[in-house]
């Protein structure tokens, strides 16, 4: 099937340490962009009228940037589905700081918290995800082309 699913149709075990591994390289990847970054683009958009654009925009374009850069990592790999599958931890990650989130007990905190989570960390699973998954498949498919030319 492919170089990440051995005889028995298993998923191998080597592909998730290394996946969940390189998912925390990621997320440093992040986290410095946003400290690095997030003045320069918040003054790129207009100032706090709370429009979608005004408090999407910033993560999204800062996401953006860090998920290309994550991405290019993929020439560096022989096991190219390693970036898509730290994602797929990035994405689980998520999911744990919003159940954490949803566990406080102050209704304030709750409400605050999975917004903060949501606002920053939610362009970065999906644009992460959606780009690592689209340029795997990619490969792949130019990979099967290659191999059916040369046969």
């Amino acid at each position: 099937m492919g170089t990440f699913i051995d005889h028995q149709g298993k998923l191998k075990n080597s592909l998730l340490i290394k996946g969940f591994s390189l998912s925390f390289l990621f997320l440093c990847i992040f986290l410095l962009g946003y400290m690095l970054s997030a003045d320069l683009i918040t003054r790129l958009f207009p100032a706090e009228t709370g429009d979608f654009i005004d408090v999407w925009g910033p993560p999204a374009l800062i996401s953006l940037v860090c998920s290309l850069l994550c991405c290019s990592l993929m020439a560096f790999f022989t096991e190219k589905v390693i970036i898509p599958v730290a994602f797929l931890f990035i994405a689980l990650f998520y999911v744990l700081f919003i159940l954490a989130t949803l566990t406080q007990n102050d209704p304030a905190l709750r409400i605050l918290g999975a917004q903060m989570v949501s606002i920053y960390a939610l362009p970065a699973v999906v644009l992460g995800n959606i780009l690592s998954w689209g340029l795997y498949f990619l490969y792949r498919r130019s990979r099967k082309n290659r191999i059916a030319r040369v046969k």
